[in-house]
């Protein structure tokens, strides 16, 4: 019955968690849309009619590359980063300046296509705990144009008929506000637990690596987790091991576990939200907290394991609650916070996080 409640209330906490995340998303995709006047972007766009732009504050240029753009550096003309696109041509492209501050990594690019549809993409880049930029870009709104523009008359040509894939690509393209974890990470946890009686207290120290980039949104790993359990000050047990008596012992142990869960960042913010269940493994022992000759163990005893743990990270810090079972300690309700570190091992330049 304990089971059932506590699978529940975290079930119930992490179900809340995304339903909030999801309408926080939605309502700011349409504040962004509110913010911006579309005519004035087509009119800015057709009296340009230029295949570079260059950004408000002179850090980026952006260029066409027929269905692309590319946005390079300034000053160096370095490639940086690719804005793909799923038209034919895109004709021309422009900075706009939203009228609002909304940070110094963030810029907005708007562009015609060839059949006259005007888009707008926020740009954003942000640097990993190695100094190191990655770049993102996300639908802010897309619409045909009504305003003709001159360019040079082709011959009609019959549009081929978009694949499976490209019409699931479209159909999925209001989710671009939701970024996955392009990185992985090294996470270091300490947690402080509460446990039945006749024990009161658990501190454990986590250490651990997490894969996120294989299977987004989703991600899994494996932790070593270190534990000692207090017992209450009126232990009622007295325990005789080789002759000898143990009042009140510690527990002490560890944890081995595969969490596997969930990660997104629904936020404008790099404000992350996961949830997962970590299966495992632990093994427990009474000690009588004592040194040298006069330390005495009990035998190990291993058993089952398994955690529910949903939280939120920033920056790399990151806070959680989760529920517990320990097949000979029980339940228990668990409370920590943690630091990762990011890292990346692939050769290939990091692009945005998508559905493709």
């Amino acid at each position: 019955m304990l089971l059932r409640r506590v699978c529940k209330t975290f079930f119930i906490l992490i179900s809340a968690v995304f339903m909030i995340t999801g309408v926080y998303a939605q309502e700011l995709d349409a504040e962004l849309v509110q913010e911006f006047e579309t005519e004035e972007i087509e009119e800015e766009l057709i009296e340009q009619n230029t295949t570079t732009a260059l950004s408000f504050d002179d850090v980026f240029i952006a260029e066409i590359d027929q269905s692309n753009i590319l946005i390079k550096d300034a000053d160096s003309s370095d490639l940086l980063y690719t804005i793909e696109t799923p038209y034919k041509a895109i004709r021309t492209v422009t900075f706009v300046n939203p009228g609002f501050f909304v940070s110094d990594s963030t810029y907005y690019i708007a562009f015609i296509t060839d059949t006259n549809l005007v888009e707008m993409r926020q740009l954003s880049f942000e640097a990993d705990d190695l100094g190191n930029n990655f770049f993102y870009d996300e639908i802010i709104f897309s619409m045909q144009g009504t305003k003709s523009q001159s360019a040079p008359q082709e011959p009609p040509q019959e549009e081929p008929e978009e694949t499976p894939e490209e019409e699931e690509k479209h159909e999925y393209e209001g989710l671009a506000l939701i970024r996955y974890k392009n990185t992985d990470t090294i996470s270091f946890k300490i947690k402080v637990s509460y446990i039945p009686k006749p024990y009161i207290l658990g501190i454990s120290f986590a250490a651990g690596f997490t894969e996120y980039r294989l299977i987004q949104p989703f991600y899994f790993g494996g932790f070593l987790e270190p534990h000692v359990g207090i017992p209450q000050k009126a232990f009622p047990y007295k325990y005789e091991l080789g002759g000898t008596e143990l009042n009140g012992p510690l527990i002490v142990g560890g944890k081995i576990y595969a969490p596997f869960g969930i990660c997104v960042f629904p936020f404008q913010e790099n404000i992350e939200f996961f949830a997962e269940i970590a299966p495992g493994i632990s093994a427990n022992m009474m000690w009588n907290s004592k040194l040298g000759k006069d330390s005495i163990t009990s035998k190990v005893f291993p058993a089952f394991y398994a955690s529910l743990r949903t939280g939120a990270s920033w920056k790399g810090f990151s806070f959680f609650i989760e529920g517990n079972y320990d097949a000979i300690l029980g339940f228990g309700v668990s409370a920590g916070f943690g630091y990762s570190l990011n890292f990346d091992l692939s050769t290939t330049p990091d692009h945005a996080p998508s559905l493709e």
